[in-house]
C-alpha cells in the first residue's frame, strides 16, 4: 500500500537478492528499482563468465546473465555503479570469420 509501486506488476526476486525477474507491465517497475542507464557499452570477449565475475566484483549489478541467443551469441548485461549499461558477448560468427 503506500509504496508507490504499481499493483499490477508481480515481482519475483532471485536468491542472489540482486536480480529481479519482472513479469507483466514491467518498465515502470524496472525504473523504480534501478538507475536509468546513461550510456551503453558492448564488448565481445573470449570468456563471458570470467569477464562478468570481474565486473560483479567491482560493484556492477547483473541484469541478464549468460543468455544464449538463437544465433549462438552468449550475452550478459550489467549495470555499472555509475549507471552505464555494459554488455559482454561472445559471438562465434565473428571469431569464425577472423580465422
Amino acid at each position: 500500500m503506500g509504496s508507490g509501486l504499481p499493483r499490477h506488476v508481480p515481482v519475483r526476486a532471485h536468491s542472489s537478492g540482486q536480480v529481479l525477474t519482472l513479469q507483466g507491465k514491467s518498465s515502470s517497475l524496472f525504473r523504480a528499482f534501478t538507475t536509468t542507464p546513461t550510456s551503453w557499452l558492448e564488448f565481445d570477449v573470449e570468456d563471458v563468465a570470467q569477464a562478468s565475475e570481474e565486473l560483479k566484483a567491482r560493484g556492477y549489478t547483473p541484469l541478464i546473465e549468460a543468455k544464449k541467443e538463437p544465433w549462438g551469441q552468449t550475452v550478459t548485461r550489467l549495470l555499472s555503479p555509475e549507471g552505464i549499461l555494459v554488455g559482454l558477448t561472445y559471438t562465434p560468427g565473428i571469431r569464425e570469420s577472423e580465422s
